[in-house]
């Protein structure tokens, strides 16, 4: 009987043994916290996720930006362009009216004499 108490006692503390080192192996200290595998891989797996769907978010509005900048680009350069044209047709302009204006003062000035 004393064998058989001893034997159940035995059996007993290791039994409580195992329940610790199988809560142990079970959980995962993670952030100052004690986290089961479920609850770790769970936790991760959604961070992972947050951080997928942001960078998926980030590429998209990169991707946007970059068409408007592209196109902005383009229409600043295509009035630019014009702009130039502009400049020159109004040089030219301003040239003939000196030289029209040159021509009457040169008329008026024969004329006078």
């Amino acid at each position: 009987k004393e064998q058989m108490a001893q034997l159940k006692s035995d059996l007993e503390a290791m039994e409580a043994q195992l329940n610790t080192v199988t809560s142990e192996k079970d959980n995962i200290p993670f952030l100052g916290m004690s986290l089961s595998k479920a609850a770790y891989n769970t936790t991760m797996w959604s961070i992972i996720g947050v951080l997928v769907l942001a960078l998926a978010l980030f590429v998209v509005r990169f991707k946007r930006s970059h068409i408007h900048t592209t196109e902005a680009r383009k229409n600043f350069n295509e009035l630019e362009k014009e702009f130039d044209a502009y400049r020159v047709k109004a040089l030219e302009k301003e040239q003939r009216l000196g030289r029209l204006l040159q021509d009457e003062k040169n008329k008026q000035l024969k004329l006078a004499k």
